[in-house]
């Protein structure tokens, strides 16, 4: 080690050695002390070869110093952040998989961080004490939705449907998971048992339109589905937006299929 007296410089016992508290000094100096001995000791003993990896060594240990005390000095000058969330930026509350620009993602929300996983344990214990708590269920399926987990939101909501079959939001955020997964079929079919289930559910309505329209090119049932919302949406500049992204999809090329 005495050839690489970096090693002491970089894990902060040299500069701990020349800053420390007076308490702490001691076994760091008697460690840099035993370190510098035992490798006089070996050069005395180490074959040729080995000693001749050792012509740098007053420069290593004086950059081992240089940089340990470099270290110490940027960690002791480094703020501390009041509130270590104030960075987090995973939402932490889901609603109904309201529409936006972005045609059919549910809206973003606040929170996130420390918070957000005191929540995911105090749910995981709810469910734990009662399987049956669909609540507790849903929540844990919009937050893992929120975070982009995607294929664990669609595991909570299953189990929501398992209690509550014709839950329209539940089935609405279970389609807007399985499309964020590239899986349009199954996102198709979700929207319209949600459908089945309530027929005044719009957001399932306003997804039927984007997925058979923008997805899988069924303009059909996307016009369909457009009709509908004229008569429960009017005027709503969402539906309209979504009118026109359809338009455009419908006289463009379909892509090429292999």
């Amino acid at each position: 080690m005495w050839s690489v007296g970096r090693i002491a410089g970089i894990s902060g016992i040299a500069s701990g050695a020349l800053e420390g508290a007076r308490g702490d000094r001691a076994w760091r100096i008697a460690f840099l002390a035993g370190m510098m001995i035992a490798g006089a000791v070996a050069l005395q003993f180490l074959p040729g070869p080995a000693r001749a990896q050792t012509g740098a060594t007053p420069l290593l240990l004086v950059a081992g110093f240089l940089v340990g005390f470099g270290v110490f000095k940027s960690v002791a000058m480094r703020p501390v952040p009041k509130d270590d969330t104030a960075d987090a930026t995973i939402p932490s509350v889901a609603g109904p998989a309201a529409p936006t620009s972005s045609m059919g993602a549910a809206p973003p929300a606040s929170g996130g961080g420390a918070p957000m996983m005191a929540e995911l344990t105090a749910l995981r214990e709810r469910v734990t004490k009662d399987p049956k708590d669909a609540g507790a269920w849903t929540r844990l399926g919009n937050l893992f939705q929120d975070a982009g987990m995607y294929d664990r939101a669609v595991e909570m909501y299953a189990r929501v449907l398992e209690l509550r079959p014709a839950d329209a939001n539940v089935l609405t955020d279970t389609g807007i998971c399985y499309r964020e997964m590239k899986d349009f079929d199954r996102a198709l079919a979700s929207f319209e048992k949600a459908q089945t289930a309530d027929p005044a559910n719009w957001q399932s309505l306003y997804n039927i339109a984007v997925v058979a329209a923008l997805d899988l090119r069924r303009f059909d049932r996307a016009d369909a589905a457009l009709a509908r919302l004229g008569e429960v949406r009017p005027g709503d500049p969402n539906v309209a937006e979504l009118r026109q992204a359809i338009e455009t999809a419908r006289s463009a090329p379909a892509p090429a299929t292999r």
